[in-house]
């Protein structure tokens, strides 16, 4: 299933509202909805994670839709945007285009024509998956595997532990760095006429063009144990606009969902060192992590070393650990990057593995034990409407109004009412 994250911005609730609807209303694709009612809010939401596609409005208080146009183009520049406005004049058109966005739309359209373009856009954003691929690998690679036979690879292993070597080929003493391991395979047959014939070599080269904006110096190889070693130092930039886990994260996303166009099932893993003298430990860690993982996850994964790590290993554990933490946290944070940092896997595998495993979405199971909560407290009188806000977490009344409006199609006051009648 085909997953996309898409943030939705505006200062009405009401277009949030008629918004959501619509993306509710589309089938066989996993959608992971964020929503905000401010540019800087959405930023907020922007730097932990990689967005697909952003739906905003223009004229809003604060922060406009185009200056934030503009900023998430400094996250992720893939990014599509479709603009929806109560404004029809052709200046403010014209400056949404030169902003890239997929499309400009009056917020009185048709909700058909809506629709319409949001699945259009989507549709485009699936294509340029499969043409990066395809032009990334036309283009000439620069990777140190290219120039290694394959008796050299053990030496090569050996050099993450001579940090007076690393630093001759470039790497500074000091400085954040991040080590990512990808269990290559060889091609899928059905996607051999899609692939160069050096696989390690291509996948090498994706990496440096998808990592080149934040990184000052990266080296890329196949390790003895055929698995495809990327270790970059990070720019001083990457601190200042999100984390380096946040980013890396999407990052490797696109660069999944890329190979998953051409039918490649690939997992990453990746951690980050302070120093050079911790590179060669945290090797040995992705190592062993890597292999225990694999036992039990053969799917397209992205783990994090950094994270805290308390779910198991295996698919059923951590799907048991994600209906556990779900039921005791329900007024807390559980959008699934929340869930992303606290387990360490990406959300579109969270996300897949849970449906996989229960046939249930887990966004859908995350807004039942959501609305079971508020349940709980809208059904005692003792509580008012504010006090079961408070209690259940929801940032404002607004956020928590838009929640009860779709799961139950009501207002809070008259939702209570018919709890109430029961």
């Amino acid at each position: 299933m085909k997953y996309y994250r898409i943030l939705l911005v505006d200062d009405e609730p009401h277009i949030i509202n008629m918004v959501m609807r619509l993306l509710d209303s589309i089938e066989n694709m996993d959608l992971d909805i964020y929503y905000a009612y401010s540019a800087t809010d959405a930023i907020d939401i922007i730097k932990k994670g990689r967005i697909d596609l952003l739906i905003t409005d223009i004229q809003m208080p604060g922060m406009s839709g185009l200056e934030l146009l503009q900023q998430i183009n400094r996250f992720w520049s893939g990014t599509k945007a479709i603009v929806l406005t109560a404004y029809p004049e052709f200046q403010y058109a014209y400056e949404v285009f030169q902003q890239y966005a997929a499309g400009y739309l009056l917020k009185t359209e048709e909700k058909e024509i809506i629709l319409k373009t949001i699945l259009h856009t989507l549709e485009v954003i699936e294509q340029e998956r499969h043409a990066s691929y395809l032009s990334s690998v036309q283009q000439k690679t620069l990777s140190l595997n290219s120039d290694f036979s394959d008796n050299m690879h053990e030496q090569m292993d050996m050099l993450l532990q001579e940090t007076d070597l690393l630093h001759i080929l470039g790497f500074q003493t000091k400085g954040n760095l991040m080590l990512i391991l990808c269990a290559a395979s060889q091609p899928n047959s059905q996607a051999v006429s899609c692939m160069p014939h050096d696989f390690h070599t291509s996948l090498c080269h994706l990496l440096r063009i998808h990592f080149q904006k934040m990184i000052r110096h990266s080296i890329c190889y196949q390790d003895s144990n055929g698995y495809v070693l990327f270790l970059a130092q990070l720019s001083d930039s990457i601190s200042a606009v999100q984390t380096a886990e946040g980013w890396a994260s999407g990052i490797l996303e696109n660069i999944q969902d890329i190979l998953a166009s051409t039918g490649q099932r690939l997992p990453f893993l990746y951690g980050t060192s302070a120093s050079l003298a911790g590179v060669f430990s945290l090797y040995q860690s992705a190592l062993t992590r890597l292999s225990n993982i694999l036992q039990d996850f053969p799917a397209s994964w992205i783990f994090c070393l950094d994270s805290p790590a308390q779910a198991s290993n295996s698919q059923s554990s951590l799907v048991d650990f994600l209906k556990n933490y779900i039921e005791t946290h329900a007024a807390e944070d559980l959008s699934l990057l929340r869930l992303s940092e606290i387990t360490g896997y990406n959300t579109s595998y969270i996300s897949w593995i849970f449906h996989n495993e229960t046939g249930i979405r887990l966004n859908r199971y995350i807004s039942q034990k959501k609305l079971d909560l508020i349940n709980s407290y809208l059904t005692n009188p003792s509580f008012s409407i504010n006090d079961v806000i408070e209690k259940t977490g929801f940032n404002s009344r607004r956020y928590f109004n838009i929640f009860i409006k779709r799961e139950t199609g009501m207002i809070p006051k008259e939702y209570r009412a018919s709890l109430l009648r029961k």
